[in-house]
């Protein structure tokens, strides 16, 4: 993948090392056209390559590391750091000054996304969907997160994308959506689910009146002051 650009770190103090194999001497080298990347250290042993993917699109993710115990496909970097510790043996009498297979592995991420919801408390079971570009598996587990009010809606998962929601009173609760990525980690997101109820509403004089439809009411309460002089009783002169 190209515009993948790679430091380098000496491991005992963290710091950045300057590449002679980079533009002008930066610190910084781009991944080539075909994918590849080269870094020139100042001598053998150990050093941190880190992987820099700031360039490249937020859906870019590395793979898992040594995924499939092969070093010559597998990616070596760390997904949670961008960071692979390598190590450098020069042998000049076998004419061997570099390391390969320091593979840096991506991967478009799937995205996940679910709407809002609002339900009336007694709708019954409503279907919850989410939508994933670039699945992995077709399964969607919704949950409610740690935080969040468990007594308002109860849900249920199929092991497909569509699950559903159960209202069990009124309230506003958020819910968790997650898939695999396909790499041993989850894609994440979020919805909110509300659960109302038409309410009676005094329009008329007291002849209450209840949404037909399903359209959320909200009582309306109008009240009248009166002002009244007090007559007092004529006196006799």
């Amino acid at each position: 993948m190209q515009n993948v650009r790679f430091r380098v770190y000496d491991p005992t103090t963290n710091t950045q090392v300057q590449l002679n194999s980079a533009p002008n001497g930066d610190f910084l080298v781009n991944s080539r056209a075909n994918g590849t990347y080269e870094v020139l250290v100042p001598h053998d042993g150990n050093w941190i390559i880190e992987a820099d993917t700031s360039a490249l699109g937020a859906d870019k993710k590395l793979v898992l590391q040594n995924k499939n115990g092969r070093p010559a496909v597998d990616s070596a970097f760390d997904r949670e750091t961008n960071r692979v510790t390598t190590n450098l043996v020069v042998d000049p009498y076998r004419n061997l000054y570099s390391k390969e297979n320091v593979n840096a592995g991506f991967y478009t991420a799937p995205k996940i996304t679910v709407p809002n919801l609002e339900i009336p408390v007694s709708g019954g079971t409503t279907p919850i969907t989410g939508l994933v570009t670039n699945p992995v598996t077709p399964g969607v587990t919704f949950s409610i997160p740690s935080g969040q009010p468990t007594d308002i809606v109860t849900l249920q998962n199929t092991g497909t994308a569509t699950g559903s929601a159960t209202p069990q009173k009124t309230g506003t609760v958020t819910v968790t959506a997650e898939t695999d990525d396909g790499y041993g980690g989850k894609v994440k997101t979020t919805a909110t689910i509300k659960v109302y109820t038409d309410i009676e509403y005094d329009a008329n004089n007291g002849t209450g009146t209840v949404s037909p439809n399903g359209d959320k009411l909200y009582p309306l309460r109008i009240t009248q002051a009166r002002m009244r002089t007090p007559m007092r009783e004529p006196q006799s002169p």
